[in-house]
């Protein structure tokens, strides 16, 4: 998140100086996107955190303010991370610790998942948003009545994410993975595992407003209910009906 808002603004990031704050190992400066850590990532941007400085060298507040939103659904959740992306370029952190199943990461707990990219498959147009005549530069409030309108039916292919895998509270040592390919039923069984939060922590640029966020929830909600996904049997399913045999099996 430091890095991004770093490339974003054009400030100098000192890294080791947030780890710091937060770590003694400077790979663990993801560790403060936890429940509620809005608020953290917001203080290490103030100016007496000194981990951004301006081109003269001198302490700086990157413009924009981290937030946080509460989507339990992971349908909602996941469009929710792609129109953030698509409007903002914003990376999209999941809260709360994570149990990982598949065998690359067996056994796993992740504090925290940083979704880089979500790949979708869309019957026409080249992403999510072009199939419903989204322009660029079109604002979410703007868009709304466009989303709302499209009822193309989309699939929920994956995404490339970065984990910081280890258990924080137990003092479990803390693995940094990059850049790290997920299928849709990986991150859907992430986001619904029992110990995750279903909190969502991005950073919307200063020019967005209250009708803004507003219309990313409302569209978030029209698209989940159009979200397909291949599960592990290589079946087209809804999500709904891939969420339903998840809490069935849980149940057992």
């Amino acid at each position: 998140g430091m890095q991004w808002k770093s490339y974003e603004h054009g400030d100098s990031v000192n890294l080791a100086v947030a780890s710091t704050n937060i770590a003694a190992d400077p790979n663990d400066f993801g560790q403060s996107v936890l429940p509620g850590d809005a608020v953290h990532m917001n203080d290490l941007e103030a100016v007496g955190s000194g981990v951004f400085t301006d081109s003269n060298g001198l302490p700086t507040d990157p413009h924009g303010s981290w937030l946080e939103a509460s989507i339990p659904g992971s349908a909602q959740a996941f469009a929710y991370a792609a129109l953030v992306m698509h409007f903002w370029r914003s990376p999209v952190y999941l809260g709360g610790s994570h149990l990982f199943l598949e065998p690359a990461l067996q056994g796993n707990i992740s504090e925290t998942i940083a979704l880089q990219q979500l790949s979708f498959d869309v019957p026409t147009g080249t992403d999510l948003l072009s199939t419903c005549g989204i322009p660029s530069g079109l604002s979410p409030a703007a868009s709304l009545g466009l989303v709302l309108n499209c009822n193309q039916g989309f699939t929920l292919n994956g995404g490339e994410t970065s984990t910081w895998n280890g258990f924080l509270y137990y003092n479990v040592p803390v693995e940094f993975v990059p850049n790290y390919t997920m299928d849709a039923a990986t991150l859907i069984a992430a986001h619904q595992s029992a110990l995750a939060t279903r909190h969502m922590v991005f950073d919307p640029p200063e020019e967005a407003t209250d009708e803004d966020l507003l219309a990313l929830r409302v569209m978030s909600e029209a698209l989940a209910d159009q979200m397909m996904l291949v599960d592990e049997d290589g079946i087209l399913r809804t999500v709904e009906g891939f969420l339903a045999d998840l809490e069935s099996e849980d149940g057992k």
